[in-house]
């Protein structure tokens, strides 16, 4: 028998509305950034080592940029974020150290946040209505702008990515979903839980379609993203897997 409650997706809030709440959002954050703190305010361990790798990458380039003898304990996807914001400051200041704009990234994936989650709202069913509550809460409360504006924590990055990664795995896409679901791996590996659960559902899928292809095919998808993001370093993906063991090995904690 069909079940003639089975969820479906609702409409999606306008997106002016959207961009509307995510700008001021991001605006909030530029203000308590930029003007209201002071350029060195933050956790400064971090900050410290998001502008000195992304300096290191402004001058020398990517590769081979994890056999420098640094400490570095993030994985290559996160390092274009900063290969690219290096550039950026080298534009406005002629220096690969990004200096205070190394809030930046953080800060804009609080709007990208916002999209993401709405968009999975609507895709759960929610109303318009609940929809603008959500983005207005993502938006406005204090816990989220001082991990990113005030803390310069970029959780906010691979969370959105694997946001996305959910929304795709709930309407049936999963090779988008493991793609989507290794790239926030490959930016932080606390992102990757998302993945043993898309090869489960995977193999279900594979199993009731009778598509033998479809589970190599997630599995590559996968492999190909983390690939791609790691070449540019002189990384294989046997290489960020052993890098996501030392890491897990510095810092022995579950959350």
């Amino acid at each position: 028998m069909t079940s003639q409650t089975a969820r479906r997706p609702t409409e999606q809030v306008s997106l002016r509305t959207l961009a509307l709440i995510a700008a001021l959002g991001i605006l909030l954050r530029v203000i308590i950034a930029y003007v209201v703190l002071p350029p060195d305010a933050g956790f400064a361990a971090d900050l410290n080592a998001f502008r000195s790798w992304a300096s290191e990458l402004g001058t020398r380039g990517p590769w081979g940029f994890y056999a420098r003898g640094m400490f570095v304990d993030y994985l290559p996807g996160y390092m274009w974020v900063l290969w690219g914001l290096s550039s950026i400051g080298a534009l406005i200041t002629g220096s690969t150290d990004p200096g205070a704009l190394v809030k930046l990234p953080a800060i804009l994936a609080d709007g990208l946040l916002i999209v993401a989650t709405v968009r999975l709202a609507s895709e759960l069913g929610a109303s318009t209505r609940a929809q603008r509550v959500v983005a207005l809460l993502l938006a406005f409360t204090p816990i989220t702008w001082l991990n990113s504006a005030v803390w310069g924590q970029v959780d906010a990055v691979g969370t959105s990515v694997l946001v996305f990664a959910v929304t795709e795995l709930i309407k049936g896409r999963t090779v988008r979903a493991a793609a989507l679901a290794a790239l926030a791996a490959v930016i932080k590996p606390q992102f990757g839980i998302l993945i043993p659960l898309i090869a489960v559902i995977a193999i279900v899928r594979a199993r009731r379609s009778g598509d033998v292809w479809s589970l190599p095919l997630v599995a590559l998808t996968g492999t190909a993203v983390v690939s791609v993001a790691a070449l540019p370093f002189g990384l294989t993906v046997i290489d960020v897997i052993q890098r996501v063991g030392e890491a897990a090995a510095t810092y022995p904690y579950l959350s």
